[in-house]
């Protein structure tokens, strides 16, 4: 099994912006001092599924995660460091070269000199990031007022998948691909526009190891249309995982 920890991300501009945007824009994400997050169950069976995945990966009760490596685009001839510290709910930092992003409940700092201009929309960039970690690691949402339900199958890469469809209040946001026998999750979506076209963009999780009693992925892949992405990474869970100072 691969020691590494392998994810894929997306190219920020100025550290935030992915490639291309998605295509189906999200309410401002805020987060509820002393509020823990929970989904909004559209059927019990749906409640049931997400208890047993959160059981397989061990993440029932969530634990701090560190994820630190290089991230390598298709073609690309040099690699550049990059790392997340995702402490459910409340707390995320992600690392992209020199460029640290820290959000700490809804206070946001940042050591890349980001203009006043553009503060709000990089917040908002880097809480989007915490969400979608949150959702395709831990399965758990982090901010209130998000409801999952299943809905029917699907096929990724040719294999059949269940769908787990995540909704916030303007409507449905991601889709969590779940394997087809096992219950845990191999992938998610998001409806995303790029080179001015309509495509979904894919976070597919090629590996995993278990790393202090949590499953983690070991090595993930981002598809957006042509655009490919892997992150290489080692994993530290529990009191040890410290975001940067």
């Amino acid at each position: 099994m691969n020691t590494g920890t392998v994810f894929v991300a997306t190219a920020f501009l100025a550290g935030l912006l992915t490639v291309g945007t998605p295509a189906r824009s999200q309410p401002k994400a805020t987060a509820v001092k002393g509020v823990v997050p929970e989904f909004t169950y559209h059927a019990p069976a749906d409640r049931a599924l997400v208890a047993r995945i959160r059981e397989q990966a061990g993440t029932t009760v969530p634990k701090a995660l560190r994820l630190e490596g290089t991230l390598q685009w298709r073609n690309a001839s040099e690699s550049q460091r990059w790392g997340v510290t995702l402490k459910w709910p409340s707390l995320y930092q992600q690392r992209t070269a020199t460029v640290i992003h820290t959000l700490e409940g809804d206070v946001y700092r940042t050591n890349g000199g980001t203009p006043p201009a553009m503060q709000e929309v990089a917040r908002e960039n880097v809480r989007n990031r915490f969400g979608d970690l949150s959702l395709l690691i831990l399965l758990r949402p982090h901010v209130p007022d998000v409801s999952i339900k299943s809905d029917g199958t699907a096929t990724v890469e040719g294999k059949p998948v269940r769908k787990l469809v995540v909704s916030n209040t303007q409507g449905p946001w991601l889709t969590l691909y779940v394997h087809a026998t096992e219950d845990r999750v191999v992938a998610s979506g998001r409806p995303w526009t790029i080179d001015n076209e309509s495509v979904e963009q894919l976070m597919i999780i090629r590996e995993r190891r278990r790393v202090g009693g949590m499953e983690v992925p070991t090595l993930m892949e981002q598809l957006t249309g042509k655009h490919r992405a892997v992150i290489a990474a080692t994993a530290t869970v529990g009191p040890s995982a410290n975001v940067d100072e």
